[in-house]
């Protein structure tokens, strides 16, 4: 009684078909779940009693569980009902149009598909669960979060069937680390019992153990009777591999007596044939003989077919070992029966072999090397199978790696065209983003060579300027010095004027040189203009000139206030009889910016004047002097002329605005 494996498959997806049976809430569901354990017809008599007393006609919510829990329980005794009610559960799922309902009808269709070893449809069962679970709002719903993890679970279980460890253990492992992100418990529990299986099937006997051992202490602690069992049955199977046969025996009737406890008949059958194994091991062939009487008794009276198997190979297995060679036979027979209805392929080379020791055991050589042939047959059959099963999963491996490699190539080459493209546009980007910056550079370049000889070009033009004294002015300052020496009474007075006009006169010259003077500077060069230009006229006007002290050192053009004081004082008292004229200089800070006002009551602008060249001329480069300060200090720089008869006044005013 070598194999055991295939009872661990059948817990691991026992567990799964008995969560759907959380769904109902209400004690009377909860009853029938208990019921659904052990007598099925009861079971199903009490479903269709909540059905007429309780479930409304239009309650598609209802119904379609309703039809789920019967397709469940159908499961165990009828294909074909749990078929027909998993359609049934489909209609009233389309009805009521929830992603819920339609995710737990995939979950019994592909439960049921992996029962009847349709494991393809079963797989796109439980896909299309997932992805109907899609259209679902309401994520932290436990029912979203319990359907979710059976669905994972259920194609965990398919994959195993279909010998797809890493696809098994894949979805197992999500399914596992869901039910414990989201602490469903019992998911959880079912969820290591299926990772553990697998473990196993991958002759991984210590991580089989770690999850089976979690799981036990899992089922404990839930007092889950149930899981606890097949937790135990496993345990058994487990230590009975490894020949650990005492242990074995200690897990396997812990799980035996857990299912006489709860009457759970279906795990009892499976719990015995287990033992059964571990007795024939141990030597214990009688002990094992009784257990699968049993067994073989519970299973015809319930009609449990699957679990016969097992059961029937190891009647199989312990007749041989007792010589019992007649009743062997028998079962043998049985089996390959069963064998041929279920289409179970890889149980006839087993008892094809059995039945070749029993004809042996009786003296039938000749008939007994007939079923030798046939189970060498079978089994050769069998290899060539899964020879060529295993070939065909190379060849599709071989061309997906070669289509992947197809599109890696045909990627990489179309990476390496968008990478030279991009390469080229770069370039070309950087071409043209360089010939801009090289117009920008040349731009600015020549805008500051052309601002640098304008302000040259100014600066000589002002220094000419600068270098220039109105003859007129000249010529009548020296007559005044001359008319004073002829004035004998006061020959101090000659002595002060001549020392104000070559004072003047050293300021014009030294400014020549100078762009900017500070304000002090400039002050003192008005005073003395002014003073000379009123000896001059015969004291025909006077002056004020107020400044703030914090201004004394601030830097501006220099004599750039000589035109407009030149021009109040010949143009604008020249023709002047009525009044004295008078000037006001005002200097200050207006707007952070300073402002020179010159401000006097002579004829004002509205009178017809000679025109002077001279005066034109210091006007326009006083202008282009201030418009290239502005461009330098990139602030305004400019002057107003205000004539005072528009606002009902006399004279002029001048307003000298700039930076600081």
């Amino acid at each position: 009684m070598k194999s055991l494996k295939p009872l661990i498959f059948f817990f691991s997806s026992i567990i799964s078909v008995c969560a759907t049976a959380q769904i109902p809430t209400d004690t009377l569901w909860r009853d029938i779940q208990k019921i659904h354990l052990t007598k099925t017809d009861s079971a199903i008599k009490l479903v269709y009693q909540r059905l007429k007393t309780v479930v409304k006609p239009d309650d598609y919510d209802n119904l379609s569980q309703a039809h789920q829990w019967i397709g469940t329980t159908f499961m165990k005794v009828n294909m074909d009902s749990a078929t027909a009610h998993a359609a049934t559960c489909l209609q009233y799922a389309e009805k009521a149009q929830k992603p819920i309902l339609f995710a737990k009808v995939y979950h019994l269709q592909g439960s049921i598909n992996n029962r009847m070893s349709k494991f393809d449809n079963a797989v796109a069962d439980f896909d299309k669960g997932l992805k109907a679970l899609q259209a679902e709002k309401d994520t932290a719903h436990k029912r979203y979060k319990e359907i979710y993890e059976l669905l994972l679970r259920g194609m965990s279980t398919a994959y195993n069937y279909m010998d797809k460890n890493n696809e098994a253990l894949s979805y197992g492992l999500k399914a596992l680390n869901f039910a414990q992100k989201n602490k469903l418990d019992f998911p959880e529990m079912a969820g290591l019992i299926a990772i553990s299986s697998l473990h196993f099937k991958i002759n991984d006997l210590k991580e089989a153990k770690k999850y089976m051992l979690q799981a036990l202490q899992k089922s404990l602690v839930l007092k889950n009777d149930l899981a606890s069992s097949k937790c135990y049955a496993n345990m058994a199977i487990y230590h009975n591999t490894e020949k650990n046969f005492d242990s074995a025996y200690f897990y396997q009737t812990k799980g035996i007596d857990l299912n006489r406890k709860m009457g759970n008949n279906e795990g009892l059958v499976n719990n015995l044939t287990i033992l059964s194994a571990i007795e024939s091991d141990m030597g214990k062939v009688k002990e094992a003989i009784a257990h699968l009487e049993e067994a073989d008794k519970i299973s015809r009276e319930l009609n449990f077919e699957l679990q016969r198997f097992d059961l029937l190979i190891n009647f199989c297995y312990a007749f041989n070992r007792e010589k019992r060679y007649t009743e062997a036979l028998q079962k043998e027979d049985e089996l390959i029966a069963l064998s041929k209805k279920k289409n179970r392929v890889d149980k006839l080379a087993k008892v094809y072999k059995q039945k070749y020791l029993s004809l042996c055991g009786l003296g039938k050589y000749k008939e007994a090397t007939e079923w030798l042939e046939k189970s060498i047959s079978v089994s050769d059959s069998i290899k060539k199978e899964e020879t060529e099963k295993n070939l065909q999963q190379l060849l599709v491996k071989y061309e997906t790696e070669k289509k992947e490699e197809e599109i890696k190539r045909i990627t990489t080459e179309a990476q390496v065209k968008d990478l030279v493209i991009k390469q080229r546009n770069i370039q070309l980007v950087s071409v043209g983003v360089g010939v801009i910056v090289l117009l920008v550079i040349a731009f600015l370049v020549f805008r500051s060579y052309r601002i640098k000889k304008e302000f040259e070009l100014l600066d000589l033009k002002q220094r000419f300027y600068r270098a220039q004294i109105n003859p007129h002015f000249l010529f009548n300052a020296l007559g005044s010095v001359q008319g004073f020496f002829y004035d004998k009474t006061d020959p101090n007075k000659a002595a002060g004027y001549l020392s104000r006009l070559s004072k003047l006169m050293r300021q014009i010259l030294e400014n020549t040189f100078d762009n900017q003077v500070s304000l002090a500077e400039e002050k003192t060069l008005m005073e003395n203009y002014l003073e000379i230009q009123k000896v001059r006229m015969g004291n025909r006007f006077d002056y004020t000139i107020e400044m703030d002290d914090d201004l004394r050192d601030v830097l501006i053009p220099s004599m750039i206030t000589q035109p407009f004081l030149e021009n109040t004082v010949e143009h604008g008292f020249k023709e002047l009889s009525n009044r004295k004229g008078k000037i006001n200089i005002l200097i200050s800070e207006v707007d952070n910016a300073l402002q020179i006002k010159i401000e006097d009551n002579g004829t004002g602008l509205s009178e017809k004047k000679e025109p002077s060249e001279h005066k034109s001329r210091a006007m326009d480069i006083t202008w282009e002097r201030l418009k290239l300060l502005g461009k330098t200090k990139k602030k305004n720089a400019n002057f107003e002329v205000i004539d005072n008869a528009a606002n009902g006044g006399v004279g002029v005013t001048v307003l000298i605005n700039l930076p600081i």
